[in-house]
């Protein structure tokens, strides 16, 4: 299994040493688990850990450039390059659970956020731009945020004019 892009190759790699380091430790609780459940135990550990709980794939996909949710009961909306919006099968209906995932978002900005300050805009690791509300001293609906995810590599001027955003007279003045 490799580290996923939304991780860095140092954490995923110390999450699952201690991982197996404690899977062998205690190995006579998981001497009935095969190889494919081991791996599936592990990707779970790595995932709620280092990575983004839930979110983690819809965080991993290079095609989706907006991942929001506005309260809790409420689907994750995505929006995906080529299909738009799309309601998610995420739902967060355990309000602490989702207030939680809220607070893991802040704390791997390196932000805080609490009822106290309970705006935040931030920047994630990988240069993805947070915006997020903490419980219900903002929305009446509980906890918001919002990730806009940008491109590891921006539009260039031969990209721009392949899809036809800028004509290539204009592309050449520039």
């Amino acid at each position: 299994m490799k580290p996923p892009e939304t991780l860095s190759v140092d954490t995923y790699i110390y999450v699952q040493e201690e991982a197996k380091r404690i899977c062998a430790k205690y190995r006579s609780i998981f001497k009935d688990l095969g190889e494919y459940s081991l791996e599936k135990i592990f990707y779970y550990i790595i995932r709620n850990i280092a990575g983004y709980s839930d979110l983690h794939v819809v965080m991993s996909d290079p095609n989706i450039e907006d991942i929001s949710c506005n309260g809790l009961g409420k689907p994750i909306y995505i929006w995906h390059r080529k299909h738009e919006s799309l309601p998610t099968n995420i739902v967060y209906v355990d309000e602490e659970g989702y207030d939680n995932l809220v607070l893991k978002l802040a704390h791997v900005s390196g932000k805080h956020i609490s009822s106290a300050f309970p705006i935040l805009d931030a920047m994630l690791p990988e240069k993805h731009r947070l915006a997020a509300t903490f419980m219900r001293e903002v929305s009446s609906g509980g906890s918001t945020f919002c990730i806009r995810k940008f491109r590891p590599e921006p539009f260039s001027i031969i990209d721009l004019t392949r899809l036809g955003t800028v004509d290539t007279r204009l592309a050449a003045y520039f």
